[in-house]
């Protein structure tokens, strides 16, 4: 009797573990692609939701944000880019490696990444100071990273 036991509570556990590994590889497949500028045309859609995406990082002293300069010309879209917060294993800190050697701020790169579309005013009430970005991606997982060399202000 013992043993038939053991062996229930051996293949209940296998089955468990079973089952959250294949949970956890249909939430990433479900995981949707984006443009960077819908995000901001369509905030509702998007708010509180896991995306894949693309967007240059700038960092200064100041300031980290996402931006695409492709929405900046856009009418349909009213910003054009979202404060960048990180997860504590989101893997900031390979992004921190291949920006640190660049001297001149802004520091930039073209980034991959999934992470959560945070827009601020969502439920009509702003907790944002004046001046601050509305919107926010809270990245939890860079795909890849690749620093943007910038022109020196002597080149042409």
């Amino acid at each position: 009797m013992p043993r038939a036991i053991a062996f229930l509570v051996l293949v209940l556990s296998c089955s468990q573990f079973t089952g959250a590994q294949t949970g956890s590889a249909i939430k990433e497949q479900s995981v949707q692609t984006v443009d960077f500028c819908d995000l901001f045309r369509y905030p509702a859609r998007y708010e509180g939701k896991t995306v894949k995406v693309t967007a240059t990082y700038s960092v200064d002293m100041e300031n980290a944000a996402f931006y695409d300069e492709g929405c900046r010309k856009s009418d349909a879209v009213s910003a054009f880019f979202a404060n960048a917060k990180f997860s504590s294993n989101s893997g900031d800190k390979k992004l921190w490696k291949i920006l640190r050697r660049q001297k001149l701020a802004p520091r930039l790169a073209r980034v991959s990444m999934l992470a959560v579309f945070v827009d601020e005013w969502a439920g009509g009430h702003s907790t944002i100071c004046p001046g601050c970005s509305r919107y926010t991606l809270e990245v939890t997982q860079i795909l890849t990273a690749e620093k943007i060399k910038q022109n020196s202000p002597t080149s042409n």
